[in-house]
């Protein structure tokens, strides 16, 4: 788990200073081990399951092993593409370019399987538009590119339900707070949150909702009890 880590502090009017904390992002799977196996269930999925195994080789946390007991299982493997053909204008006169773009789709589902056992199913997509505009490439070629790069994007949304990034919020404390006050309770509570130990710091903002319940203590207590129940 990335620990939460201060990034910024700017003093706002009166005694109250607005931070940023770094949080740890949710999955939208939790694997229960560290090291997963990617199979394509049909041809369809080999080369997205191929570049997906790629990705995730380069995830710090994470080990690719076709003996792995996790499996990410991909299926209904799928893509498309719309083709745009334009004539335009030259400078030089009786000549006219002619513009091809693609715009190119990918999607998959996988299957997050452990030891026979479905834990969920996640859907991936992806796309990516390109044009002959300056390039010597027939629409084949560049058929073939937009599909790829479609595929790397699909790779890319599916990575991050498996390892997110963290997400930046911002937190009002008071450090001139006067000890007991809800302002100084809720000040602990960020300061826990930043260390990363949520019980701590749903135990300070608790205090500080039952000190003072406003809209403010209420709803960082509420953010604070979703983020508990998610890990």
């Amino acid at each position: 788990m990335r620990t939460c880590a201060l990034l910024t502090a700017l003093t706002l009017g009166g005694c109250a200073t607005q931070i940023q904390l770094e949080l740890p992002a949710t999955p939208a799977v939790h694997l229960p081990a560290h090291a997963v196996a990617v199979i394509a269930r049909d041809r369809h999925c080999q080369q997205t399951a191929d570049t997906l195994a790629q990705r995730l080789g380069r995830v710090e946390a994470l080990r690719v092993d076709p003996r792995a007991e996790t499996h990410l299982e991909l299926f209904a493997c799928g893509d498309d593409q719309s083709w745009t053909r334009q004539e335009i204008a030259s400078d030089e006169a009786a000549r006219v370019r002619r513009r091809t773009t693609v715009v190119a789709h990918a999607y998959a589902v996988v299957a997050v399987i452990h030891r026979g056992r479905v834990l969920a199913h996640l859907i991936g997509s992806g796309s990516q538009d390109l044009d002959t505009a300056g390039q010597q490439r027939g629409s084949a070629a560049l058929g073939r590119s937009a599909g790829g790069l479609a595929i790397q994007d699909l790779v890319e949304d599916l990575t991050l339900q498996i390892d997110p990034l963290p997400t930046l919020v911002e937190r009002r404390v008071y450090p001139n707070a006067p000890d007991g006050t809800a302002r100084a309770l809720t000040t602990r509570a960020v300061e826990a949150e930043r260390s990363g130990d949520l019980a701590e710091a749903l135990r300070w903002a608790e205090a500080a909702w039952e000190q003072q319940p406003t809209p403010r203590t209420a709803g960082y207590l509420a953010e604070l009890h979703r983020r508990r129940w998610a890990q």
